[in-house]
This record gives structure tokens, sequence and C-alpha cells, in this order.
């Protein structure tokens, strides 16, 4: 009997046990240590990069005037222009720079104190995306096809953030130049919407 009694407190004493909720350490992640605590991550570096404003190809003239404003009045202010910066849309053009509103805009530019606002380029061609040369390819195919006679894509030099296209040729001719301007924006919606060439 008293073994009987032992066995149902054992079992009394397991089913309480059972019971009870145990608290579970948390999961041990493993971490990379750097050595370097205060150095800004290429994560942090991409999302100050993505935080910039952007065009698209489907801007009107006038969206993108108001993007370009921010950067342009940055320019302004860090440089004293009085009138609106080159660039800058307006009824009329721009007056040209003296040597000395050059020195200021291009150190103000080189500074990159205003670089959070100036807008990215759209993503067709931005030297970031992979495939911005094929569109850029295409789009010279599609400007060719429709009788454009000079036009190329433009490699992009060292700290530019775009691929070009270069209308007219060694020759500058006119035709090829403002044919170019006009299709371009034609040829850029049909591939974006899914046409190729």
């Amino acid at each position: 009997m008293r073994l009987r009694h032992i066995a149902l407190l054992l079992a009394a004493v397991a089913v309480v046990a059972g019971c009870t909720t145990r608290q579970e350490a948390p999961p041990k992640v493993a971490t990379l240590e750097t050595g370097q605590a205060g150095a800004p991550s290429a994560a942090a570096e991409s999302a100050k990069q993505t935080s910039r404003p952007r065009f698209r190809l489907d801007m009107t003239p006038e969206e993108q005037d108001r993007l370009s404003h921010a950067y342009d009045s940055c320019l302004n202010e860090h440089i004293g222009f009085t009138s609106p910066p080159p660039g800058s849309s307006s009824d009329m053009a721009p007056a040209p720079m003296s040597a000395e509103e050059q020195r200021k805009y291009d150190e103000v530019e080189s500074s990159g104190v205003c670089l959070d606002k100036k807008p990215l380029p759209a993503w067709e061609y931005d030297v970031a995306n992979p495939e911005a040369v094929d569109f850029a390819q295409k789009v010279v195919r599609c400007l060719r096809d429709k009788g454009v006679r000079y036009v190329e894509v433009a490699p992009a030099a060292p700290g530019e953030d775009r691929v070009s296209l270069s209308l007219g040729g060694e020759q500058n001719d006119s035709a090829s130049i403002s044919e170019g301007m006009r299709l371009i924006p034609q040829c850029e919606k049909e591939l974006a919407a899914g046409g190729s060439r």
C-alpha cells in the first residue's frame, strides 16, 4: 500500500510538473562584429541614396520642375544667385554665369551640401541599374526606327549618375537633335510600357 501511495504521489508530481509552463531562453542569433561601431553600414548608405527624390519617365515638365526646385533653391542659397541657377526652368533663359559664379557653383555642387535634394535620374537610366545601358540601347534603336540618323548611347563619365544619349553625332546634325529630342519621350514610354526593340 505504501508503494501505491508513493506511485500516486510521483504521478501527481509528474502531472503538476507537466502543467506548469517553463520559460525558455530566447534563441541565440549569430552576429558578426565589425569593430566599427560608429561607421555607417552599406544599408544606411543605400537608405540615404534612396531618400533622394527620383525622376520618372512619365513625369510632366511641371512635375520635373517641382522635383528640381528644392535642389535649385539649395544651390541658390549657397551660391548667392539672384536669378535662377543653370538648368532651372523659367520662361526666360538664365543669363550666362560669370567665372566667379561658375567657380562658386562648381564648389557647392562638388561639396555635396545639396546632394540630398538632387533628384536621381529615372531608374531606367540610373547607372546603379544593371539594365540601364540595355534600356538606352533600346531607345537608340527606337529612335533610329523613327528616322533619327545620328544617335548613340553616351557612356557615363566617372561621377555621373545616369546613362545618357548623344544626338547629332560629330556632324552636330540639327535634324537628328531636334527629332531625337521630340521622339525620346515617345520611345521611352513605348519601352517602359513593355515594348521591345
